[in-house]
């Protein structure tokens, strides 16, 4: 069981016979999200790369990223500028907003946001976006609604959507072969790692993966009720510091547990381990502590995080 919702390759296969266009599925995601533009693109390190080049960052520039980034974020910051983690990172020209496993630790009042990186927060329809002030939110949507591709480009501005999509629209070339390559690297890790290496210079999501796009955000009110009630049986276990999540839903929950707990857990199947989480206290201070996340996505059954919850009651 691993932090984020598996994609199902048979079921992209099928659906890539039914595609559906860009502006319909965006239409889609703007009644749900009133106020706000989304562009559609391939993949969220997509959307990251799309949104750093229209803001017109060079490699001069410097960008303030999560330490403990993935490399397919430090790899998108790096096709247009220059990736700054460590304790400078608050002081860099502009910044990287990480709400990391879906929980908001920086509100509005950060005057350097370039953009925030909420790749997998699952947003409650009416959900306010950009809560820590910036023009730009990027999620990721093989993370969100499980699906094989796509990510989405949220702007606050209209015209910043409209010039994005206008970048996006310049990088169609290959976007078929791109969506393959994303398949059959579910399998084969050569495959895997040909997309992986271009991934973040594509555009637009392939009329092959659209399809089943566009059947998973009508699931969306099924996936935020289905969260909510798994949320709710691990929040005894969320610690006190973080924030408590409403319209934002994390995919999983963060605990403060020692080696030999975790034991118990790994043994149900979570194989994620213990990952570095970013603590903001109070007065601002920022501190790395080594959580173990509990997935509660939609691939984890309420059967299974009940012998979770039995467990951590154990301790």
């Amino acid at each position: 069981m691993f932090l984020w919702p598996d994609h199902r390759h048979f079921r992209a296969l099928a659906r890539s016979l039914t595609p559906v266009s860009s502006e319909r599925i965006e239409a889609a995601l703007a009644n749900m999200f009133p106020g706000y533009s989304p562009v559609l693109v391939s993949s969220g390190r997509t959307g990251l790369e799309l949104a750093l080049e229209h803001l017109q960052l060079g490699r001069s520039d410097l960008v303030g990223i999560f330490p403990f980034a993935s490399l397919c974020v430090l790899e998108a910051v790096s096709r247009v500028a220059t990736p700054l983690a460590g304790p400078s990172t608050l002081h860099a020209p502009h910044r990287l907003i990480f709400h990391q496993w879906g929980f908001v630790q920086e509100h509005h009042g950060t005057a350097s946001i370039v953009i925030e990186d909420a790749v997998d927060s699952l947003c409650a329809p009416g959900c306010q976006l950009m809560p820590a002030g910036g023009n730009h939110e990027v999620w990721s949507l093989p993370k969100i609604i499980g699906s094989l591709s796509g990510g989405v480009i949220w702007c606050r501005h209209a015209n910043d959507a409209a010039k994005i999509r206008l970048m996006r629209e310049g990088r169609k070339q290959g976007t078929e072969l791109q969506w393959l390559l994303r398949w059959m690297g579910t399998w084969s890790s050569t495959a895997h790692a040909y997309w992986s290496g271009v991934e973040a210079s594509k555009g637009p999501l392939s009329r092959l993966g659209s399809g089943e796009v566009w059947n998973l955000i009508h699931t969306w009110n099924h996936l935020v009720a289905d969260r909510r009630e798994k949320l709710a049986l691990l929040k005894p276990f969320i610690p006190s510091w973080l924030p408590e999540p409403d319209m934002r839903l994390p995919c999983v929950v963060p605990i403060s547990i020692d080696p030999h707990q975790a034991s118990h857990l790994t043994a149900l199947g979570i194989n994620s381990g213990f990952r570095h989480y970013e603590r903001i206290h109070a007065d601002g201070r920022r501190e790395l502590v080594k959580m173990f996340p509990i997935p509660i996505h939609q691939d984890v059954s309420m059967e299974w995080l009940l012998k979770v919850r039995t467990i951590l009651e154990s301790f």
